[in-house]
């Protein structure tokens, strides 16, 4: 009886911890499709997209040690309370402003309220239960994160007024709500917690980068980890150049708010599904199948983008990112199985190490190239595109070039 009890408390916090996830993931999908009709009601230049973004993904990383230490002297309640109540925070930034040192500002407190979240929330999605994982969890998650944003695209959508900060206006009330609610649903009973001191945090941001350079000295496949690596750092430039920017030239294509925010909710939803499809195929075959073409996908999109002044050719080409997501696990899977020793995690880390100066880089560019010509943006992502797919042409067809692939994987 005492356990049925408890079980079911536990469900209940997890309902409402994956129900504030999916909050905050829809508030970020909102902002970035909406924050574009803002700038044009102020008369801003979309070029301040890539400004924002940049700003954006500083702010994200440099909150992440101070987020942790917050959560571990807190407690994870206290971090997703607290994450909830700053997103609320914020959004009521974007619905007062009226210059855009105030939309960054309100963006820089997304992105810390964001990341004290998620490191909230990250106990609990791997917290046991009667001494096993809940599998359930992790799948759970992914699917409120998918249903949130498309959920609220879909009701922004219907909005009708002339000016979006209303829309941000009415989301700055539901998170502050839940984020009051929170307090009193997930404060009581908290479980024990570890704290580490602060020096050992700071330490850990030097030793961690430290010890998996380590353990990448151990893998045999050196150069297959560098092709892997120069893959990932171009992908990185090009989606990273345009991905802020597909609201934005969705509205110079002449699409409408109503249809830009159902496309992204279509699209969005599309992805996750996809996703899920991909990661059905687990074959050798299939998998280099995927590694292959998903920067074909991407290519395709970039040039059709750039080439067209068409609302149809718009369409076209951000629908086909939906199959460069579907790709993703399958391409992954190839990746990783050409290591005989290491871990996945690690060597994934090592690479998005390298690639977060590159993310910050990339939306700076396209801000650039958005002043020159908004095709540009794009037209400029297909050449790191380019370089990805010979490289994966390289790494599937001649893989006796990276003396470290062993050929009888391939």
């Amino acid at each position: 009886m005492y356990s049925n009890v408890n079980y079911q408390r536990f469900e209940k916090r997890v309902f409402i911890i994956l129900s504030g996830s999916a909050l905050i993931n829809a508030t970020l999908v909102v902002v970035m499709v909406s924050l574009p009709f803002l700038l044009v009601t102020m008369g801003l230049s979309l070029a301040f997209m890539g400004v924002i973004e940049a700003v954006g993904l500083l702010t994200n990383y440099a909150a992440r040690i101070p987020a942790k230490i917050y959560v571990e002297r807190n407690g994870s309640e206290a971090g997703i309370a607290s994450g909830l109540i700053a997103m609320g925070v914020s959004m009521s930034f974007l619905f007062l402003t009226k210059n855009l040192s105030l939309i960054i500002a309100a963006v820089f407190l997304i992105n810390v309220s964001y990341t004290l979240f998620r490191y909230g929330i990250r106990p609990k999605l791997t917290r046991k239960l009667q001494g096993s994982e809940d599998d359930r969890i992790p799948s759970s998650y992914q699917l409120f994160n998918a249903i949130g944003p498309f959920a609220a695209l879909v009701v922004a959508g219907l909005y009708t007024g002339s000016d979006v900060r209303p829309i941000y206006g009415g989301i700055s009330l539901i998170l502050l709500f839940a984020g009051v609610l929170s307090l009193f649903l997930l404060i009581f009973n908290k479980p024990p917690r570890n704290t580490k001191p602060l020096s050992s945090r700071f330490n850990e941001l030097i030793r961690k980068p430290m010890m998996t350079l380590n353990e990448i000295g151990k893998i045999k496949e050196k150069e297959f980890l560098l092709a892997l690596t120069v893959i990932q750092l171009v992908t990185t430039l090009s989606i990273g150049a345009v991905l802020v920017f597909f609201p934005a030239m969705a509205i110079k294509d002449g699409l409408g708010r109503t249809e830009i925010f159902f496309l992204f909710a279509i699209v969005g939803i599309a992805s996750f599904l996809l996703s899920y499809v991909g990661r059905l195929f687990r074959s050798e075959f299939i998998g280099r199948m995927f590694f292959l073409t998903r920067p074909l996908f991407l290519l395709i999109s970039l040039i059709i983008i750039s080439l067209g002044y068409d609302q149809m050719l718009f369409l076209t080409g951000y629908a086909i990112t939906a199959v460069w997501y579907m790709l993703e696990p399958g391409s992954r899977y190839f990746a990783m199985r050409q290591f005989e020793y290491g871990d996945p995690d690690k060597i994934e880390y090592l690479s998005a190490i390298f690639s977060r100066p590159v993310a910050v880089i990339a939306p700076l560019m396209g801000a650039l190239l958005w002043l020159a010509s908004p095709r540009l943006v794009f037209a400029v992502a297909i050449f790191p595109t380019l370089v990805a797919l010979l490289l994966a042409h390289l790494i599937v067809n001649r893989p006796e070039i990276f003396q470290g692939i062993n050929p009888g994987k391939n």
